[in-house]
C-alpha cells in the first residue's frame, strides 16, 4: 500500500511546518475522507477531518486501531477563533482555551446546535459534547486550518501498545492494519514526519459546565495543568461563582 503523499522532516519549513505547496493536496485529501499520520504533542496521531456527513470515519479509526468504540475522540482546532462557532456560548471555555492554549488542555463543552452532527463522528452513543484541543504541534494546527473543520487527534497505535514516537513505526503500524482489513483502496492515507521532539506533558481534560450558581470546572483527567493552576485561572479571571470538582470520563 502506497501513501497518497508523504512529507519528510527535511521538506518542512524552517519553523517545522508544512510547506505551502502541499495546501491544496491536503485539502483534497481530507475532502475525500483521507487520513494523515502526523506528529501530535506527545506522539504520532491520526488526523481525519470531521466533515459534515463523514459519520463513518470514527468507526474506521476505531477498527484500524482496535480501539474501544465507546471512547470519544477529542478534536483539534487551529485557533480559539475557530472554536467559537462549534460550541454553545460558553465564555469560560473560551477563556480557558485562551489561557492555556496552545498546550496540554482539553476542554469539554456542549456542541453548538448547528454542528450537532459532529456528535455522530466523535461519539458512538448520543452525546452532544465535544472535547477540544489547540495543540502545541504546529503541524496539527495547520492541518485543522487547512481542513477548515476540527480534526481527530487519536494516537496512531494499535490497541494497548505504548504511544508511538517513531514515524516509520507509526506509518507501518497503520498501513499494516489497513491492509489486514482489506481497506487499502477504500481509505486514502498520507504521512507527515515531524521535525521536533515530543513532550511528556499529558493533557488535562476539563468539562466546563455553566449552570448558574452551580457552574463548575470538572477535572476528568488531571495532566500537566494542575488543579491549583485551574483554581488560579478562575480567580484571576474573576469567575467568582465557579467551583472545581473531580469527575469521570
Amino acid at each position: 500500500m502506497e501513501l497518497e503523499f508523504e512529507i519528510r522532516k527535511d521538506s518542512l519549513t524552517p519553523g517545522g511546518n508544512i510547506p505551502y505547496e502541499y495546501n491544496i493536496q491536503i485539502q483534497e485529501h481530507f475532502r475525500k475522507g483521507g487520513i494523515i499520520i502526523c506528529p501530535s504533542d506527545t506522539c504520532y496521531s491520526i488526523a481525519a477531518a470531521c466533515l459534515p456527513g463523514a459519520y463513518k470515519i470514527g468507526n474506521y479509526l476505531n477498527t484500524i486501531l482496535c480501539r474501544n468504540s465507546k471512547w470519544p475522540f477529542s478534536v483539534a482546532f487551529g485557533s480559539v477563533m475557530m472554536v467559537e462557532k462549534y460550541i454553545s456560548p460558553n465564555s469560560v471555555c473560551i477563556s480557558l482555551l485562551d489561557c492555556f492554549s496552545p498546550g496540554p488542555i482539553t476542554a469539554v463543552c456542549d456542541i453548538a446546535e448547528a454542528y450537532r452532527s459532529l456528535s455522530r463522528i466523535i461519539h458512538s452513543e448520543k452525546d452532544d459534547t465535544i472535547g477540544i484541543r489547540i495543540p502545541d504541534s504546529n503541524i496539527e494546527r495547520r492541518l485543522a486550518d487547512l481542513a477548515k473543520h476540527p480534526i481527530t487527534t487519536v494516537q496512531a497505535k494499535i490497541g494497548e501498545t505504548p504511544p508511538i514516537k517513531d514515524y516509520e513505526v507509526a506509518k507501518n503500524c497503520i498501513i499494516n492494519s489497513i491492509k489486514e482489513l482489506g481497506w487499502s483502496k477504500k481509505l486514502p492515507v498520507a504521512g507527515i514526519e515531524g521535525a521536533a521532539s515530543f513532550t511528556e506533558k499529558l493533557s488535562t481534560v476539563v468539562r466546563v459546565k455553566e449552570l448558574g450558581s452551580k457552574s463548575r470546572l470538572e477535572i476528568i483527567r488531571e495532566g500537566y495543568i494542575s488543579k491549583d493552576a485551574l483554581r488560579s485561572f478562575l480567580s484571576d479571571n474573576e469567575f467568582i461563582n465557579w467551583s472545581i470538582t473531580v469527575g469521570n470520563i
